[in-house]
C-alpha cells in the first residue's frame, strides 16, 4: 500500500518523511552529549577554603585550621577576631596575649576574673575613669578612688583642704580650725596656730606647741574649755581634773568619759558627780560592750540602772542582760520580749543564760527556727512547747 502511495504521489513523500523525523525528534530529544558552555547566570557558587599546612607533604587546601593554628594566626597578625574561630573552651587562652593590645580585645574575654585584671591594667595605663564603669560592684568605686587625683574624693571643702594640707605639708590649705590645730600639733608648727579663729583653741594650740599651759590665765567657761582641749591635745586625763572642782559640768563629763573609753578604764567615771557618773557608766557600757559598767551603777539609782541594762540588752540583742532588771517587772518582760522576738541572730550561750524559764524556752524555740535545727528544741523545759518546736522545724 505504502509503495502505491509513494508511486502515485511523489510530491507527498518528502512531506511525510519530514513529519516522521520531526515526531522522532520531539519524542526522544537531542542525543548530542557534547558539553555546552553555560550562560553567565547559570554558573555554580564559588567555594573558598583556607588551606592548612599538613607537614612535609605540603598543604591540604580542604583541611580546617586547628585551635592552635588559629591562635598563632591571631597572634602573628595581632587580630583578636581570629580567636572567635577557636573552640569556646580555648577562646580566652587565645585572646589573653592580645588583651593588652586594646580595650576592645580585653572586653572579648569571657572569664570575668581575666577581664577584670585586664580592665584594671587598661584603666591604670590610660588613667581613664570610664574604664572603671566596666567593672562590677565595689570594684567600680575602688577603681575610681585609685585613679582619682589626690583628695578629690573627700566629701566637702573642709575635708579636701585638710587632705591637701597634710599631703603638701602646707597649713595654708586648711579651711577650718580643726585642721589648723591638728596640723600645728602634729608638725609642731607654731605658725599654723595663727590660722585658728577660736581664741581659746588658738591659745591651747600655741601652748601645746610651745610646751606651756595657757589655761590659768583664762576665766570661767573658757578656762574649763582650755583644760579639756589641753587634755585632748596632750592625750592625758590629768588636765580633766582641773575642770570645775565638782566635776558636774558637761565638759567635765565629756573629758572623763573620753579617757575612760580611751584607756578602757570605767573607774574614771567615779570622779564625776552622781548623775554624770551614771551616764558615764551607761555610755561606757555601750561604747565598750561591757555590761559590767552597768553593774557599777548603784542599785539604789534604779532608773539609771534599769536604763543601762535595758539599753545594753537592746543594743546588742543580748537577752541575758535582761536578767539584771527587776524580776518579773514590766521593764524586764519588755526587755526579754524585744530581744527574743526581734533579734536577727540569737546565740545558744545567750539563750542558755536567760534566768526566766518562760523566756529561756521562747529563746530556744526561736533559735531552733532561725537555725532550722530541731536540736535546740531539746533545751526547752516546757514539754508542749518542745513538741511544738520540733514539729515546726
Amino acid at each position: 500500500m505504502f509503495k502505491s502511495l509513494f508511486r502515485e504521489n511523489p510530491p507527498m513523500r518528502g512531506m511525510h518523511l519530514f513529519l516522521v523525523l520531526a515526531s522522532l525528534f520531539l519524542l526522544f530529544g537531542c542525543t548530542d552529549n557534547t558539553p555546552q558552555p553555560s550562560s553567565p547566570g547559570e554558573e555554580g557558587p564559588t567555594i573558598s577554603v583556607i588551606g592548612a599546612e599538613t607537614g612535609e607533604g605540603g598543604t591540604n587546601a580542604t583541611a580546617e585550621f586547628t585551635d592552635a593554628q588559629w591562635a598563632q594566626k591571631a597572634l602573628d597578625e595581632q587580630n583578636a577576631y581570629y580567636c572567635l574561630r577557636v573552640s569556646m573552651e580555648n577562646q580566652d587562652a587565645c585572646l589573653l596575649p592580645l588583651s593588652n593590645v586594646s580595650l576592645q580585645n580585653c572586653m572579648m574575654l569571657g572569664n570575668y576574673e581575666m577581664r577584670k585584671e585586664c580592665l584594671w591594667r587598661h584603666a591604670r595605663a590610660q588613667n581613664d575613669l570610664s574604664v572603671c564603669d566596666m567593672l562590677r560592684g565595689g570594684e567600680v568605686e575602688a577603681c575610681i578612688i585609685e585613679l582619682s587625683p589626690p583628695c578629690t574624693m573627700e566629701a566637702d571643702e573642709a575635708a579636701r583642704g585638710r587632705c591637701y594640707a597634710f599631703l603638701t605639708n602646707n597649713s595654708a590649705q586648711c579651711r577650718d580650725d580643726e585642721c589648723f590645730f591638728d596640723f600645728a600639733v602634729e608638725n609642731e608648727d607654731f605658725s599654723a596656730c595663727g590660722g585658728i579663729q577660736n581664741t581659746v583653741k588658738q591659745a591651747v594650740c600655741q601652748g601645746i606647741v610651745q610646751g606651756t599651759n595657757p589655761c590659768p590665765g583664762l576665766t570661767g567657761s573658757n578656762k574649763n574649755l582650755c583644760y579639756y582641749m589641753m587634755a585632748l591635745g596632750k592625750g592625758t586625763v590629768n588636765y580633766c581634773y582641773n575642770i570645775d572642782g565638782l566635776y558636774e559640768s558637761d565638759i567635765a563629763y565629756q573629758c572623763f568619759l573620753h579617757f575612760a573609753v580611751e584607756n578602757q578604764n570605767k573607774d574614771l567615771c567615779t570622779v564625776l558627780e552622781l548623775n554624770n557618773r551614771w551616764n558615764c557608766f551607761t555610755n561606757y557600757s555601750i561604747t565598750m560592750r561591757d555590761v559590767s559598767a552597768c553593774q557599777a551603777i548603784d542599785a539604789r539609782a534604779t532608773i539609771s540602772s534599769n536604763l543601762c541594762f535595758d539599753g545594753f540588752a537592746r543594743n546588742f540583742y543580748q537577752a541575758s542582760a535582761c536578767n539584771y532588771l527587776p524580776y518579773a517587772s514590766v521593764v524586764q518582760t519588755n526587755c526579754y520580749a524585744f530581744v527574743v522576738m526581734a533579734s536577727p541572730e540569737l546565740e545558744f550561750w545567750d539563750c542558755n543564760n536567760v534566768e526566766v524559764k518562760e523566756w529561756r524556752d521562747r529563746c530556744f524555740m526561736n533559735l531552733a527556727d532561725q537555725k532550722n535545727d530541731a536540736t535546740y528544741c531539746g533545751y526547752i523545759d516546757d514539754a508542749s512547747m518542745e513538741q511544738l518546736c520540733a514539729s515546726s522545724i
